[in-house]
């Protein structure tokens, strides 16, 4: 790990105004993803802003529409807040299964979703990878069983977080802070492939940062399901998982969002599934139909066909779940 300076600002425009010092930062949160990070040398910061001091990033309002999660929320706050939840059990599906109660008392919510890849070539000292300026992807030919079947574009990882599927089929938005002021973007517009950027898994830019989540109020009949597979109970990151968020009236689906998560680089919304469930009634056959959808651009590699079978019978679970037919 390299030297770095430490500031522990305790107002928001102190901290975005130390983001737009020279040379390189990077803020913290509960530091879960941070210091393993600066173990492997992925992550060199010079300067360290440590954000647990700002009370205004560890707010959470339920009370207005849209709900507001500030990025310093810790998950074990979100699964104790009762209107949170009430309002969108999805969250609970989702915040429940991110690693382990200890790091669900110390992880937050813009820690999960900016975490770095896990890829093993990607966080491994011995490979220089293209992520991290060299010139290949050894997923390609080498072990690539948890790498992604969508969206890889020359380079294979996954993106981690289990909050974003979530928040995305929720319709979320991301606030992001700068010493000159806030913009809000789609959620899932924050994320970006290496088709965009190799080197980076979102928008933020030297000077920013994520500061909230803002989430719409459900609609009538709205209702989401949050479902994951991996390889342990616990401690481990999804090998697939779907996030769908479907309103139904009379019997008939009048709107749809199908996420995936642990299949590509970035949370990976399906618009073929969600047009197939589009003013249908839900059958297991339509859930049927809108899995296959989803994964039709599959190309997995040698290790990793087993996720398009896998993920599809996520969606199928979870489309079923959320339009009440059970589906377990």
């Amino acid at each position: 790990m390299r030297a770095f300076t430490y500031a522990a600002p305790t107002d928001l425009s102190s901290a975005l105004a130390r983001l737009g010092a020279p040379g390189t930062h990077a803020v913290m949160g509960g530091g879960t993803d941070l210091v393993n990070s600066m173990k492997s040398y992925i992550e060199t910061p010079a300067d360290i802003v440590d954000l647990q001091g700002i009370q205004e990033l560890q707010a959470l309002d339920t009370s207005g529409d849209p709900v507001q999660i500030g990025v310093g929320v810790k998950l074990v706050d979100m699964l104790a807040s009762q209107p949170l939840m009430q309002l969108f059990p999805i969250l609970q599906d989702a915040a429940n299964v991110v690693a382990t109660p200890q790091l669900r008392n110390v992880g937050t919510v813009g820690g999960n979703l900016c975490q770095r890849p896990r890829c093993w070539y990607f966080r491994s000292v011995d490979f220089n990878c293209l992520r991290k300026g060299g010139t290949e992807c050894y997923a390609i030919l080498g072990q690539n069983q948890y790498h992604a079947i969508l969206g890889g574009l020359g380079c294979f990882i996954v993106h981690p977080s289990d909050l974003a599927p979530a928040l995305i089929g929720l319709g979320a938005q991301a606030v992001i802070g700068s010493a000159s002021g806030t913009r809000s973007i789609p959620l899932e517009s924050f994320f970006i492939g290496p088709e965009v950027d190799v080197h980076r898994e979102n928008v933020l830019v030297p000077g920013e940062m994520l500061v909230r989540i803002d989430v719409p109020r459900p609609a009538a009949g709205q209702r989401g399901v949050f479902l994951k597979s991996r390889g342990r109970q616990t401690w481990d990151f999804a090998t697939t998982a779907a996030a769908v968020s479907l309103v139904m009236s009379a019997g008939t689906c009048t709107s749809a969002r199908v996420v995936l998560g642990g299949v590509a680089p970035v949370p990976w919304r399906s618009p073929d599934a969600e047009a197939v469930l589009q003013g249908r009634s839900i059958t297991p056959a339509v859930a049927a139909q809108a899995a296959a959808a989803a994964v039709k651009l599959a190309r997995p590699m040698q290790y990793n066909a087993y996720k398009v079978d896998q993920v599809q019978v996520l969606i199928q679970r979870a489309i079923l779940q959320a339009a009440g037919q059970g589906g377990s």
